[in-house]
């Protein structure tokens, strides 16, 4: 595998509902290994398990994609996801979690489990006019924060296990 020295990089910069993103240049001299072309904005920050990467984007797709290569390995569309979003992993299950886009007009928010190996669609749970915040995963349960607009606020706990 050939040395990175410098690299060129659209970085997130942590404007996680405003959506914003900054490109950075770290050279001239730089060596990419591969570009992967999703049809929008990445809108999460990837995970990588095994040789795969794991991210979502604004053209409300999960993609997976061979670290190696960059080639698609499978894609899925995600009813809400076109916001910002978080990954995470248990089990051979990803968590994705969409949150609200006030810019894209994206009032909802989603919860969905995915199968690792085929891409395919668990269970997922849509929230009108609310949001999620990013989830963690501790011994089998997904913990996760809840908003719905002038409303509730709250902590949720879902076994993994009964929505994997």
């Amino acid at each position: 595998m050939k040395k990175i020295t410098s690299l060129s990089f659209i970085l997130f910069l942590g404007l996680f509902l405003m959506g914003g993103c900054g490109k950075v240049d770290t050279g001239k001299d730089s060596r990419v290994l591969w570009k992967f072309k999703a049809r929008g904005e990445i809108t999460c920050v990837p995970i990588v398990v095994n040789n795969v990467i794991y991210v979502t984007s604004r053209d409300s797709n999960l993609y997976a994609i061979d670290s190696g290569t960059g080639k698609t390995l499978w894609k899925i569309k995600l009813k809400k996801l076109g916001g910002p979003a978080s990954i995470v992993l248990s089990e051979n299950v990803l968590v994705v979690v969409s949150s609200i886009s006030p810019s894209l007009r994206q009032l909802d928010a989603g919860i969905y489990t995915i199968d690792v190996e085929s891409g395919k669609l668990k269970w997922f749970n849509e929230k009108e006019n609310g949001m999620y915040y990013p989830p963690m995963i501790f011994e089998g349960v997904v913990y996760l924060g809840s908003e719905s607009f002038g409303e509730e606020k709250s902590l949720l706990a879902i076994y993994l296990e009964t929505v994997a």
